[in-house]
């Protein structure tokens, strides 16, 4: 991977891209990044199934950040490192 593009900017053109708004400069880097390696492609091609993008959006619409926050709370405070958290 070229060192101008790391994951986190990868991740973020391809939300931009699946979602429909990525610009044209996005998806012009996209491309360029999908012919860097045949990792890359081969990763650009799961990531492309919508059937998984389908599955995963499922999984995400029923996840509740509530709850998820509620049980960490509960294991910090069991393992008391929660006190010495400031927020």
């Amino acid at each position: 991977m070229r060192l101008d593009m790391n994951i986190f900017q990868i991740a973020a053109k391809y939300a931009a891209n699946l979602m429909g708004i990525a610009t044209p400069e996005e998806r012009e880097a996209l491309e360029n990044w999908k012919q860097e390696s045949v990792w890359h492609t081969n990763l650009a091609e799961r990531l492309d199934q919508e059937e998984d993008f389908k599955e995963n959006q499922q999984l995400l619409e029923r996840f509740s950040v509530t709850e998820a926050w509620k049980k960490m709370e509960k294991n910090l405070d069991k393992e008391g490192i929660n006190k010495h958290l400031k927020f």
